[in-house]
């Protein structure tokens, strides 16, 4: 990651990144209503 010196490829890499912790997040706990509940009473 570190050797990459393209700014674009740094900018792609991280919104890929970001989108894929998005995704993961929403299969977590966009499945059920149990686990909506509990993030609504965690926070």
């Amino acid at each position: 990651m570190s050797k990459i010196q393209n700014p674009y490829i740094k900018i792609t890499l991280l919104t890929l990144f970001y989108l894929v912790i998005m995704v993961v997040l929403y299969l977590i706990y966009g499945t059920g209503q149990t686990e909506n509940t509990f993030i609504y009473n965690e926070f």
